[in-house]
């Protein structure tokens, strides 16, 4: 298991660092690409913690250090998705952003992507060759992701605030990697929910994408009239409180009933 393992690790590495390779030419496409390598690479870091010490943090940190990189040119595409969505005549819109206007890191930036992921992939490599991933390790990790999922969930109904949305989306990203990868190793496993935990994260990445929406709105880094302002920030509130709900209730469903704090949850307004 170890050795088919730490080819996975290889050829994710390697498929993150071509994609990075490609962010000049093709910015959108492959940063999303890349962006969910890292997180799939993340997710296996996280496995391997139950009987790994404090190695795996260090790892870990490289591959985040990687993703947070490429998180403006993420944020600068979803403006003008987020802003199409939002209204009825997206032609008309007077501060829509063409999509050429994706911002692109730099050479040096990019370059420093590649290291990153080299070098977290290469240690991810060495450290499944030399710790003890078994199967049984692996699934309490995964089982900490669940539960560490589920307080995330509940810290959320309480509150409703963005962050705590943000939160629980990647962990319940997490999560759904960890079972993904854990069926390819145990077909039995708990293949059924993938769609379901999927499903669940997409709902979370619209909300996320209307809060940085709301944000550039409010921080004037996308120009409308008052009037439209005021309109569209109405339209993503109101959004987000169907999200929240139907995310809420699916989660419930997923993760099981809240937990911590759940007798004194009220009504949050986005």
């Amino acid at each position: 298991m170890h050795g088919e393992l730490a080819r996975i690790v290889r050829e994710e590495a390697d498929f993150a660092i071509v994609l990075a390779r490609q962010i000049s030419s093709e910015p959108v496409r492959s940063v999303h690409q890349c962006r969910k390598a890292i997180k799939r690479l993340r997710a296996i870091v996280r496995l391997g913690r139950a009987g790994s010490g404090k190695d795996w943090r260090a790892i870990d940190r490289k591959f985040r250090d990687a993703g947070r990189m490429l998180a403006e040119t993420r944020d600068s595409h979803v403006l003008p998705r987020t802003a199409t969505a939002l209204t009825d005549d997206p032609a008309s819109f007077p501060g829509r952003q063409d999509p050429r206007d994706t911002f692109v890191p730099g050479q040096d930036d990019v370059d420093c992507v590649v290291a990153l992921l080299a070098s977290a992939g290469a240690d991810l490599e060495q450290h499944i060759g030399s710790g003890d991933w078994s199967i049984e390790m692996m699934r309490r990790a995964m089982e900490k992701t669940r539960r560490t999922t589920a307080r995330r969930m509940d810290r959320f109904r309480v509150s409703g605030r963005p962050a705590d949305a943000h939160s629980w989306r990647k962990g319940v990203q997490r999560y759904a990697n960890q079972v993904r990868l854990m069926d390819s190793f145990l077909p039995e496993q708990e293949s059924g929910r993938l769609d379901a935990l999927d499903a669940l994260a997409s709902s979370l990445g619209h909300f996320h994408d209307l809060t940085v929406f709301r944000t550039a709105l409010k921080a004037g880094r996308i120009r409308f009239d008052k009037k439209t302002r005021h309109r569209l920030l109405n339209k993503a509130r109101a959004s987000q409180r169907k999200l929240r709900q139907s995310a809420l209730d699916a989660g419930t469903e997923l993760f099981g009933d809240a937990r911590g704090g759940s007798a004194s949850s009220r009504e949050a307004h986005v």
